[in-house]
């Protein structure tokens, strides 16, 4: 992928968000009905913070989005810069933590990042490296602006657990329609500019390619559903008005369910990646 694709493609994505960003961080956009999916968001978000074990000197959060990891780091580093290539996001990140002194955020695209070598200890992507143009190249950038032995933490979508739920969700829904249980509804979810998902296997090759080590790989964050979307969300936005119920029995009995299922791992949804960037060359 050149130069002149990489263009193009952070003009798509400016577009894009510029249509589905709002206002506030990402935990704030979610309708009232859908608060599982946040207060999942924000199981992720302690995660990362949470495979940082000892407070850091630079942190680089690349594809920052609103500026939610970086909420939750700014006691982790001594300095977080937050990168995306939207600038709607960079600008609402800058508004979200403003007075926040170790904290700053700059446009940019992970394929070039305008940072000299070793400047990092640290590097995130959060949810990024599915929309990433190029993602050897990003890791190869991510690697270079890393200090030798630096970390990187990656959370991703695990490909093999959305794709069942995917094929869940399309029986299910067939299933209800032909019970005429429901009315005729589609479960597409407008796909993002690219949305590429990988199996643990395939992530752990595409980082030991890039010249790392890895140190940790988790699978976690159960949802039976793909990317929050599904059958269950349908069943939340249905009771969205008997909010009394949704928040006092629905959902803590689903969260509930969901920490159940969570230990026995193989239907987890997300995949928590921490690696080291290789001394050697």
């Amino acid at each position: 992928m050149n130069q002149s694709d990489l263009t193009q493609h952070r003009a798509e994505m400016e577009n894009f968000y510029a249509k589905h960003s709002g206002v506030g961080f990402w935990t704030d956009k979610y309708p009232d009905y859908w608060r599982i999916i946040a207060e999942l968001r924000r199981k992720r978000d302690a995660a990362i913070a949470s495979a940082i074990s000892r407070p850091v000197g630079r942190i680089l959060d690349v594809g920052c989005g609103m500026g939610d990891v970086p909420a939750v780091l700014k006691g982790r580093g001594n300095q977080i810069v937050g990168i995306d290539p939207v600038f709607v996001h960079t600008a609402e990140s800058a508004r979200n933590l403003n007075g926040v002194a170790n904290v700053q955020f700059a446009q940019g695209t992970s394929e070039y990042l305008s940072f000299p070598a070793n400047a990092f200890d640290v590097a995130i992507l959060a949810d990024v490296i599915e929309h990433v143009a190029n993602p050897p190249r990003c890791l190869a950038e991510i690697r270079r602006v890393l200090v030798p032995g630096g970390c990187v933490i990656i959370v991703t979508p695990n490909r093999v657990v959305e794709k069942f739920w995917s094929r869940v969700d399309s029986l299910a829904l067939t299933g209800l329609r032909a019970l005429r249980l429901i009315a005729p509804v589609s479960l597409h979810v407008e796909p993002q500019i690219r949305d590429e998902h990988y199996s643990p296997a395939e992530l752990r090759r595409l980082l030991r390619e890039a010249g790392f080590e890895i140190e940790r790989h988790d699978l976690f964050d159960f949802y039976p559903g793909s990317e929050g979307e599904g059958i269950v969300k349908g069943l939340l936005r249905r009771l969205a008005h008997f909010s009394r119920f949704r928040r006092r029995v629905l959902e803590p009995a689903l969260l509930t369910l969901f920490g159940i299922i969570e230990p026995l791992r193989v239907f987890n949804n997300r995949q928590l990646l921490v690696a080291r960037a290789s001394k050697g060359g």
